[in-house]
């Protein structure tokens, strides 16, 4: 991978970290709309938007192949609804947690995003970690420890952000081909990387 894929990569995850803080600030000014009631129409937002950009990207193909993937691979049929409820937890907590007084254990929860992620990578995809990889851990670790030690607890949304999250990756993982092949790829560190840069 070049270093040019490797720039634009980065310059890409920490936009959507931007734009990521843009819409979580903006469900607070929403009001008196409730959390459900914002989730509610990210939803409806995002159905056409996204089948849009499916198109516009070509990725028809992929969702195609999953759906022909059925008939030959029943556990499909738990595994996609399974990760469809994970995705859709988060999205709920993430519209939900700004207006309900849980922005700060949401944010934390993200603090330990990178944490579980490098875990899951390291321990169910069986991915080397560089040296650099490993020092992101490391101060992401230190981050972690400072915000434990001023807090002295851990929410519960928190541990869904982490948590659900790295099954939502997993199960992707498994799921659809495009994403195992990346996930040995920089794409899933520079994802971090963001979310540490946030």
């Amino acid at each position: 991978m070049t270093h040019s894929v490797h720039a634009h990569g980065i310059a890409y995850s920490v936009a959507a970290s931007a734009l990521f803080a843009v819409l979580y600030y903006y469900s607070t000014l929403l009001e008196p709309m409730s959390g459900e009631q914002i989730f509610g129409w990210r939803i409806l937002l995002t159905v056409p938007f996204a089948g849009i950009f499916l198109l516009l990207a070509r990725r028809g193909g992929e969702v195609a192949d999953i759906l022909a993937r059925l008939p030959r691979e029943p556990w499909l049929w738990v595994a996609l609804p399974v990760s469809a409820i994970l995705l859709n937890v988060q999205l709920w907590l993430f519209m939900w947690a700004p207006v309900n007084s849980y922005a700060l254990d949401v944010s934390t929860g993200y603090l330990l995003l990178p944490l579980t992620l490098a875990a899951t990578s390291r321990l169910v995809f069986r991915e080397p970690m560089t040296r650099l990889q490993t020092i992101a851990c490391a101060i992401a670790a230190v981050g972690v420890t400072c915000e434990l030690i001023l807090t002295r607890s851990v929410a519960w949304p928190a541990f869904v952000v982490c948590l659900a999250t790295r099954s939502t990756t997993s199960c992707a993982a498994t799921c659809v081909p495009t994403v195992r092949a990346a996930r040995s790829s920089t794409w899933r560190w520079q994802c971090r990387l963001g979310h540490f840069s946030l």
